[in-house]
């Protein structure tokens, strides 16, 4: 599934899986390196947190005066909604006296290059699972996980209790 949201038109950067052409890194650069914008790096904050929700695949890293985060979103533990993350900051020094902080930089692309590992890591399961080349445990199905929602839900509506509609389903 490719990031066709608004945001990807107008991020400042894609970074594009070769094999798949799907987008995998959306980047914004909100301020200069002296000057900040604050409604323009609210704005793209508010855009990545959107991007990655629609494609839960994609990394964010936004650039705010002399930081630059990455973010990514995943589906919270709970089942029950989205977690957006920052697994590393880093500060971009400017001066040849700063230059250690480069490690924190260097730190945060092997996180991306981690990240992106993992990501291919489980396409490749998720292909040999679809083609029959391995094993799903039965109660892993999404067959299996329906059945348990709707057995619940019938339990519920047997026991009184009503489903609104918040607009939380997946």
């Amino acid at each position: 599934m490719d990031f066709q949201g608004p945001s990807a038109k107008l991020a400042d950067g894609l970074g594009i899986w070769a094999s798949s052409r799907d987008e995998v890194i959306v980047m914004e650069a909100s301020s200069t390196e002296h000057t900040e914008d604050v409604p323009h790096s609210l704005g793209d904050s508010v855009k990545l947190i959107e991007g990655s929700i629609h494609a839960l695949k994609v990394l964010g890293v936004q650039s705010i005066l002399d930081r630059i985060t990455l973010t990514t979103t995943r589906l919270a533990f709970d089942g029950q909604g989205w977690e957006h993350i920052e697994p590393r900051s880093a500060e971009i020094p400017a001066i040849w006296e700063d230059r250690v902080k480069l490690l924190r930089v260097a730190e945060l692309m092997a996180t991306v290059y981690n990240l992106l590992r993992d990501r291919e890591r489980v396409m490749e399961e998720i292909r040999n699972e679809e083609n029959g080349l391995a094993a799903v445990a039965t109660d892993e199905t999404l067959r299996a996980h329906q059945e348990r929602s709707l057995l619940l839900m019938q339990l519920d509506d047997q026991q009184g209790c009503s489903h609104a509609d918040d607009g939380d389903d997946i």
